[in-house]
């Protein structure tokens, strides 16, 4: 695992990881194959991307609970989304922040239509319907106008850079 993602980022400049499911969702009792294990096995950041939908203080539970389920998992921040509008961010952020000692990182709007296709287990890729190139470009403005960039940068680069030579063999 460490390999295959140290040969493959090799020549990026950063590595973002989408979860799967839940951060802590595996295939056991014990979260095998989670969003969790893969980041604590990087010892990559977490930022949490946290559906707010009718929800206030709630979120700041939800979050409080991810925080402190595993201690080893490194979460360094929340985005907010689905959010009604700016009293309810204003209220979630506040929440977050007292409650979670976490930064919020960002706040996104509910969107009347879903702008990426879905199935099962995720995303359409990209190659499999027309509208790929619009729909990024559109992420990409949401992105730049809803999220703090260069916070989430900073997050980033906090990561220690993993090479194939400091990566220890995984026995057989």
């Amino acid at each position: 695992m460490l390999l295959s993602f140290s040969h493959r980022t090799l020549a990026a400049d950063l590595a973002v990881i989408e979860g799967n499911r839940g951060l802590y969702d595996g295939i056991d009792l014990e979260g095998s194959t989670s969003t969790s294990e893969l980041a604590k096995l990087l010892k990559a950041p977490v930022v949490l991307i946290v559906d707010c939908t009718k929800s206030t203080r709630t979120v700041a539970a939800m979050v409080l609970g991810c925080v402190e389920f595993d201690r080893e998992v490194n979460i360094c921040g929340v985005i907010l989304n689905r959010v009604a509008g700016a009293r309810h961010e204003s209220i979630l952020r506040m929440t977050v922040e007292h409650y979670c000692a976490l930064p919020v990182l960002g706040a996104l709007p509910k969107i009347k239509a879903e702008a990426f296709p879905e199935r099962h287990m995720g995303l359409v890729p990209t190659p499999e319907h027309d509208l790929a190139d619009e729909l990024i470009e559109k992420a990409a403005e949401m992105a730049q106008q809803y999220l703090d960039l260069d916070r989430l940068l900073a997050i980033a680069r906090e990561a220690p850079q993993l090479t194939a030579n400091k990566i220890p063999p995984t026995p057989l």
